[in-house]
C-alpha cells in the first residue's frame, strides 16, 4: 500500500517531480544556496539563505559568481568549487519510510558534477530541509538555476532488524566465500581463467 507523505513547500521551492511515469526518483530543484554553519534567524529550522536566485547575495564569495541571463539570476559554479543547495521542501513520512538523495545521471556523466552527500538517508523523523552539496569536477563553469533539477530523491522502505547476539564465530552458517573479501571474487575468477588457459 502506497503511503501518503506530508510535504511543506518552502518559499521559492518546487514540488518534487517524476520525469516519467515509471521513474524511480523524483527530481528536485534548488531553492537557494545555503550556509553549512549558520541557521536562519527568522526560521531556525532552516539553514541561512545566502542566495535565493532573486536578488544578489551579501556574501562576497557567492556574489562574484552570480550572473544575469535572459532576465534571470543564475549561479556559475566554477571548476573545483562546491556549493550547498536547499532542495525546497520539508517532509513528514510514515515511520517505515525514508528517502535517499541521489545524483541525476545527466549531471554526473554530461555536466561533470558530483553530488558529494549522495546516498545520505533522510529519516522519517527529520523536520528540516535536506540539502545537496554539488562539486564541479569539470573544467568549465556549471550553471545552476532554479529551473534545472540538481538531484533526485528515491523513497525506500525502512528495515529494522532485531540483533541476535552470538558467542562464537562457529555459530555462523558456513558459506563458500567465508571471510574472504577485498576483491576475493575477482581474484578467484582470475585464477579460474588462468587454470583454464593452462589446460
Amino acid at each position: 500500500m502506497i503511503k501518503n507523505v506530508k510535504i511543506l513547500l518552502l518559499t521559492g521551492g518546487k514540488i518534487p517531480k517524476l520525469g516519467t511515469p515509471q521513474s524511480a526518483g523524483y527530481d528536485v530543484y534548488p531553492r537557494c544556496i545555503v550556509s553549512l554553519s549558520e541557521m536562519d534567524k527568522q526560521s531556525p529550522y532552516l539553514r541561512k539563505n545566502l542566495f535565493n536566485f532573486k536578488s544578489r547575495s551579501d556574501n562576497e564569495q557567492i556574489n562574484k559568481n552570480i550572473i544575469q541571463e535572459n532576465g534571470q539570476l543564475i549561479y556559475n559554479l566554477m571548476p573545483n568549487q562546491s556549493v550547498v543547495l536547499g532542495i525546497g521542501f520539508i517532509t513528514e513520512m510514515p515511520s517505515e519510510m525514508f528517502y535517499y538523495l541521489l545524483p541525476r545521471s545527466g549531471a554526473t556523466t554530461v555536466k561533470d558534477t558530483l553530488l558529494q552527500n549522495a546516498m545520505v538517508p533522510i529519516d522519517a523523523d527529520f523536520r528540516g530541509e535536506a540539502t545537496a552539496k554539488i562539486l564541479n569536477i569539470g573544467n568549465k563553469p556549471f550553471i545552476i538555476s532554479k529551473e534545472v533539477a540538481i538531484a533526485q530523491v528515491v523513497f525506500q522502505k525502512r528495515l529494522v532488524p532485531q540483533f541476535v547476539e552470538i558467542n562464537n564465530y562457529n555459530e555462523f552458517s558456513q558459506t563458500e566465500r567465508s571471510f574472504h573479501g577485498l576483491g576475493h571474487t575477482d581474484f578467484k575468477n582470475k585464477n579460474l581463467r588462468k587454470n583454464n588457459e593452462n589446460k
